[in-house]
């Protein structure tokens, strides 16, 4: 059993392989090793030229005449040198990320900004898959998926739960919504979780945009917000939204435009848990 536990080792190797061990050199010039160690199975075709000595040793060639190398253990007390300085490019994302890569409302916690990439990623297979292969009870028999992502993503059981309903409930409502099925409908040219670089004023921009597609010769750019809103006043809510991601938006168009499309760009914000829109102008 040790002899093949050795062979498993050693026959990792793709093209050199280094055995760490202590042995002694015998006044015949033998190897020899302790009979606890893998390295006794093979120590009769051990010879004193394959030896790389450790610390402290009188360090022998290589068989390959090379000059061997001394190996050394660094005190635990070693300080650490300074990193070397950030490396400055001009190069920038887009000044608010999708919610793709950083769901929205850092502030309100981990809970929902994970919620909102679960979300994200079900509104995006919905698209993918066509309205018609989902309903109120397919949505309802993924909510066990739902909360196995929500824990993977590091939520405890009970907050994944309680999330996993939220999630069936904001999708089951834009679903419901007219205007959330015209989103997530088959559109031509559509895509969800649209790459795209390009250069804008100078700058390589890296986005990925949530909703694109093309209606009546209009190519639209939509974001997704699952965030909430508590209390009243919601229109005035609506309308701080839109100034917030109104620079995000247009430089989506502008990567667009970069990128060769012609036809006018009209883009807009969807609230799945408040089946609300917001057309966003330049």
């Amino acid at each position: 059993e040790r002899t093949r536990l050795l062979y498993v080792a050693v026959t990792r190797a793709r093209k050199r392989l280094y055995l760490f061990g202590e042995v002694k050199e015998t006044k015949e010039g033998e190897i020899s090793a302790s009979s606890r160690s893998l390295l006794s199975s093979i120590q009769h075709i051990l010879r004193p030229e394959m030896l790389i000595e450790g610390s402290g040793a009188k360090t022998q060639p290589e068989q390959t005449g090379k000059a061997g190398f001394q190996l050394m253990r660094l005190p635990s007390s070693m300080p650490f040198p300074e990193p070397a300085r950030p490396v400055q490019v001009d190069a920038t994302g887009a000044d608010t990320p999708s919610i793709s890569a950083e769901p929205e409302f850092n502030w309100a916690g981990e809970a929902i900004k994970y919620l909102g990439t679960v979300v994200h990623r079900y509104l995006c297979r919905i698209a993918r898959e066509g309205l018609a292969e989902w309903n109120a009870g397919k949505i309802n028999s993924e909510r066990g998926r739902m909360t196995a992502m929500l824990r993977q993503l590091g939520l405890n059981k009970v907050d994944a739960l309680r999330n996993s309903d939220k999630g069936v409930e904001i999708i089951d409502r834009m679903l419901k919504d007219g205007r959330g099925g015209w989103i997530l409908g088959n559109h031509t040219e559509g895509s969800s979780e649209l790459a795209i670089t390009g250069v804008v004023d100078g700058k390589a921009i890296h986005a990925v945009i949530d909703r694109a597609f093309v209606d009546n010769n209009i190519r639209w750019i939509i974001d997704y917000k699952t965030s909430t809103h508590e209390g009243g006043n919601l229109e005035a809510f609506l309308e701080e939204e839109r100034g917030r991601y109104r620079k995000q938006l247009a430089t989506y168009a502008e990567l667009l435009k970069a990128g060769g499309e012609k036809r006018e760009i009209r883009k807009g914000l969807y609230y799945p848990a408040l089946s609300a829109w917001v057309e966003v102008a330049d």
